[in-house]
């Protein structure tokens, strides 16, 4: 009996897919030719953001253009479901290619034959500036994704978030010699999200970047990221987004609420529930906001967008890390469950995303839970959201969720057990 059965026997309620989405991502894949193959054509890396890979593959210099990694981002399994490509060579998963299939391997066994998304054409165009494209924005999915910035300022002290990379995978990328600035113009944003709708497949779209220091710098500078994007979607059928930022100001939400004129949601990430773990696991945010100034910005939030409009994301996991958060899985998961429940109770939604051992991050050198902790917590996390009849976030679908399983219980379970 391999891995994958031995999981599907302990978690028989959950699909296959689930499982298998969920055993990837904690596990990550090794690099493979294939994958190398697959690069020439498919959506590739581009560092946007987050680097999730655990080590770096040998041939990722050799793999590097201006604008990208020439390896995949993202694959489908066959029933649909994305799953994110995090390199480890330590991973049992690999993917493989034979008579014109790719197929993803568990040791030497297949277990589902995979398809990698197209590199958007866009992403080869320069705005008149002459910033490449694939610089300014990136797809995950249909989902368009741009930063406000690529710098946390929480790094200047040692005070970040102990699983973020965001400012190691800027180096990273400019080292590699992708040609990413720290800041955008927003003329480059703007012909770059025109670019990206115009060729199609776009269904959402993401502004987020570093935290500032300073909330009401920050606050001012979402404003112009979200009249000037939401001034493009709504040529292009109202495309709904997400303003995914540190908790805002009153001011600050009431008017990009304005600005969005119903299509914008916000996301304030508070990462973990218990108010010690926190601290530890992200001190700046405790320091320069607090875990009750953000709780209260969540709610008003809610004031503002409406509920089922306001959404907070946990890193799962990072509760349990060995030297910040709970002894015990049972502690960590009970804590985590009842921010989640505390968030649904007053019309927010909570999302999940794995924590992973990342390269760059203060978590790189220490193993996180066991998939089992994150099927269990999740599928709890599930029956939470149908208990309280919880919408999924509009501004994400199942088709840009590559490292979270909410869309995927949605559409496998549509009457799940209570």
């Amino acid at each position: 009996m391999n891995r994958l059965e031995q999981l599907q026997r302990k978690f028989p309620h959950i699909p296959r897919s689930i499982i298998l989405k969920t055993d990837v991502t904690r596990l990550g894949i090794r690099h493979s030719p294939a994958l190398s193959q697959a690069g020439a054509w498919a959506s590739p890396q581009t560092l946007i953001i987050f680097d999730r890979d655990h080590e770096e593959p040998a041939p990722r210099k050799s793999l590097t253009t201006e604008g990208w990694v020439s390896l995949p981002q993202e694959m489908h399994l066959q029933d649909s479901s994305l799953v994110g490509l995090s390199l480890d060579s330590r991973s049992p998963y690999q993917v493989v290619e034979g008579e014109g299939r790719y197929l993803l391997c568990l040791g030497e066994e297949s277990v589902d034959e995979v398809s990698f998304d197209l590199m958007p054409r866009w992403y080869h165009q320069r705005t008149r500036s002459g910033a490449l494209m694939s610089t300014v924005g990136a797809v995950c999915g249909d989902l368009f994704a741009t930063l406000t910035t690529n710098h946390c300022q929480y790094f200047n002290t040692g005070e970040q978030c102990r699983f973020c990379c965001i400012n190691p995978t800027t180096t990273r990328s400019q080292e590699l010699g992708i040609g990413r600035t720290i800041t955008r113009a927003m003329e480059d944003v703007v012909e770059t999200f025109t670019a990206a709708c115009a060729e199609g497949n776009i269904g959402h779209y993401v502004i987020t970047g570093g935290s500032f220091v300073d909330r009401r710098k920050e606050g001012a500078t979402y404003q112009r990221f979200a009249s000037a994007l939401a001034n493009v979607a709504s040529r292009f059928g109202n495309i709904p987004g997400v303003v995914f930022s540190q908790a805002l100001e009153e001011e600050d939400m009431r008017r990009i609420h304005e600005m969005g004129a119903g299509n914008l949601e916000v996301c304030f990430p508070l990462e973990v529930w218990d108010e010690r773990v926190f601290e530890r696991v992200c001190p700046g945010k405790a320091r320069y906001v607090g875990r009750k100034t953000w709780l209260d910005s969540l709610l008003k939030a809610v004031d503002i967008f409406g509920a089922g409009k306001v959404i907070c994301q946990f890193i799962v996991g990072s509760e349990v890390m060995p030297g910040y958060g709970f002894a015990s899985w049972e502690g960590g998961m009970k804590s985590t469950l009842e921010g989640m429940e505390w968030m649904m109770e007053r019309g927010i939604i909570p999302i999940a995303n794995m924590v992973r051992a990342a390269k760059g991050t203060l978590f790189e050198e220490i193993e996180p839970p066991p998939t089992e902790y994150f099927l269990a917590l999740d599928w709890e996390r599930h029956q939470l959201m149908v208990k309280y009849n919880m919408p999924a976030p509009r501004s994400r679908c199942r088709g840009c969720r590559p490292n979270a399983c909410e869309y995927d219980y949605v559409h496998l379970l549509t009457s799940p057990a209570l």
